[in-house]
This record gives C-alpha cells, sequence and structure tokens, in this order.
C-alpha cells in the first residue's frame, strides 16, 4: 500500500529543472544515451551506470516511477526495522 502511495505522488510529479535536457537526451535513443554518457564521463563528472540511467529512466517515466516507489518503500522497511523496538 505504501508503494502504491508514493507510485501515485511520482507519476504526478511533473519534469523540472536539468530534468528536460536528461529527458531530450533520453528521448533520442539508448545510442545517443550512451555516447552522451561518455561525453560526460570525459568533460563534467565521472559517473557512467548512474547517466545512463538518468537518461533512459528520465524519458520512461513509468519505469523511473515504479522503480523509485519500490526503492523508497524497500528503504522505509529496512529502516523501520533496523532498530528493534520495546
Amino acid at each position: 500500500m505504501v508503494t502504491f502511495f508514493f507510485l501515485s505522488i511520482l507519476l504526478f510529479i511533473p519534469i523540472t529543472g536539468d530534468d528536460w535536457y536528461n529527458y531530450a537526451i533520453g528521448k533520442q535513443g539508448i545510442t545517443i544515451s550512451i555516447q552522451n554518457t561518455i561525453l560526460m564521463y570525459l568533460t563534467w563528472e565521472g559517473r557512467i551506470i548512474s547517466r545512463i540511467l538518468i537518461y533512459l529512466l528520465t524519458y520512461h517515466r513509468i519505469f523511473y516511477s515504479i522503480l523509485t516507489s519500490v526503492l523508497i518503500t524497500f528503504f522505509c522497511y529496512t529502516t523501520a526495522n533496523f532498530f528493534k523496538t520495546k
């Protein structure tokens, strides 16, 4: 139920900030995403896998929403069960 709560929130959040650029790159396909990732790696940042995921998941919004809601729920569950209750 918590997963569906976060999923419903994530589906209604619009694309903002620099995600517009990530969306435009992801829209052009996997080849352009990989080329732009290599360019970004060589010039601005040291991330490879996360940059490819950002490009692809920003364009494929439903996959991003499902993955993020599952990860948030998993984080909340593990955090709640990490500490022993009295």
